[in-house]
């Protein structure tokens, strides 16, 4: 009998000291800082964009290489970087997937937390020469990036050029990047030529 007025005082304790057992909790907003994989249907080139963002931002390599041209996906446009030109230049030559691949599963591995915005509305203009394929304003961006104690931020333009493919998803095969105009300023390409294997 004692056991069962324990029991009982504890499924009372518990009822009252809970404010409403029935209600139903709120919904959560998804945290885009998670682990979690954030990665759309690349069906525009606008999806693109915000997958490329993501796959930066969550640190997901398999992500990232899914945003350029592969041309076993059916693309006729092969990848091509296009670096600022007060970036030692050598180390450029030649640049192809798997070095994108590298450098940046390098940076992934060694680094904290990333953030990545980019400061203007991403604009797409028709390519005339090439159907179906489009090109990018010139659109500011700043990557801040935690090595150890230390926060590195690159900053610059990136103007990038999209291609669909037969199965129509679009993907990146030209990327142009440009240091901004401060003084001891770091583009994404100082970033690719000091981590390049």
């Amino acid at each position: 009998m004692n056991i069962y007025r324990r029991l009982l005082l504890l499924l009372i304790f518990s009822i009252f000291s809970c404010t409403n057992p029935f209600n139903l909790r709120d919904i959560e907003e998804p945290d885009i800082n998670d682990e979690s994989d954030i990665f759309d249907q690349p069906i525009s080139s606008d999806v693109v964009m915000s997958n490329f963002r993501y796959s930066v931002v969550q640190k997901n390599i398999s992500n990232h290489m899914s945003c350029f041209v592969d041309l076993s996906q059916g693309f006729i446009f092969t990848y091509r970087f296009v670096p600022d030109p007060s970036v030692e230049t050598e180390k450029f030559r030649n640049w192809v997937l798997t070095d994108e691949k590298s450098y940046l599963n390098t940076v992934f591995k060694q680094s904290g937390k990333i953030a990545l915005e980019f400061l203007d509305t991403i604009t797409f203009t028709n390519i005339s020469q090439s159907p179906d394929s489009v090109q990018t304003n010139s659109v500011r961006y700043i990557l801040s990036i935690t090595f150890e104690d230390e926060n590195m931020i690159y900053t610059g333009t990136a103007r990038l050029k999209l291609a669909k493919n037969l199965n129509a998803m679009w993907a990146i095969y030209y990327w142009e990047d440009t240091k901004s105009n401060e003084e001891d300023s770091r583009s994404w390409s100082n970033l690719k030529a000091n981590f390049k294997n």
